[in-house]
């Protein structure tokens, strides 16, 4: 749903004529819920639960030295890695790390020769050591602070167009900007705080699709065997 339509929905259940247009109008108001609509977006991507929509893949070709593209690059977006997630997949390797200043600088002052290249963060560059080969093809999974498509279908952290669209359900940004509106106007708003952490929550609980658990102990991983399918037999 894009930002302008949100905003007319919330302009109908507030009890305000709807606008027209948003980023190129100049009433105050409506810059002003504009930037509403970016502190909800904020809430829900940096305070809250990671959602799903958050998940992303990195996938780059490596250079042949320590210091790889800036993260902003590589990650849009980024806010951190997925643990045990990062793989050379050129050698089928798992890159290890993150390695801290200590561990960094102990390994860079031996000269060894290996396979495995570690790994770690530094301002806004990745780095590998050793180095890996040129163009091996290196990805990891982390989460991003994107949860707004543009028409152009790129993501990106604040509304910044009429046909943006919230990538997470539209009643969590109504909701949250009934909230955040009230309260910035002085009005009570304990209510309208209450529907929206129920929504939060309720979203939140079931963002994720849960494994099954079993309680006799018994494991479902699939193991090299015959497999034998439990219908649709051919004699």
């Amino acid at each position: 749903m894009t930002l302008l339509n949100i905003v007319k929905e919330f302009f109908r259940r507030t009890g305000i004529r709807e606008p027209q247009i948003l980023f190129s109008s100049k009433d105050l108001q409506l810059i002003q819920v504009i930037g509403l609509a970016n502190e909800v977006v904020e809430d829900l991507s940096l305070t809250r639960k990671q959602w799903t929509a958050q998940e992303r893949e990195a996938s780059f070709l490596a250079l042949a030295t320590e210091v790889q593209r800036p993260l902003t690059e590589i990650a849009p977006g980024f806010l951190w890695m997925v643990d045990e997630s990062f793989f050379n997949r050129t050698t089928k390797l798992k890159i290890e790390g993150p390695m801290s200043a200590s561990q960094w600088q102990a390994a860079k002052s031996v000269t060894y020769a290996s396979a495995y290249s570690q790994f770690r963060f530094v301002g806004n560059e990745l780095r590998l050591y050793p180095a890996p080969a040129i163009n091996d093809v290196l990805a990891f999974e982390y989460r991003s602070n994107y949860l707004i498509r543009g028409a152009d279908n790129t993501y990106k952290q604040y509304f910044s167009a009429d046909d943006d669209e919230f990538v997470l359900d539209p009643s969590l940004l109504i909701a949250g900007l009934r909230a955040f509106w009230k309260k910035d106007k002085g009005l009570p708003s304990e209510a309208e705080y209450r529907s929206y952490e129920r929504l939060v929550q309720n979203f939140s609980a079931h963002d994720k699709a849960n494994t099954e658990l079993s309680m006799n102990g018994s494991c479902q991983d699939r193991r090299p065997g015959i497999f034998i399918p439990d219908s649709d037999y051919t004699l």
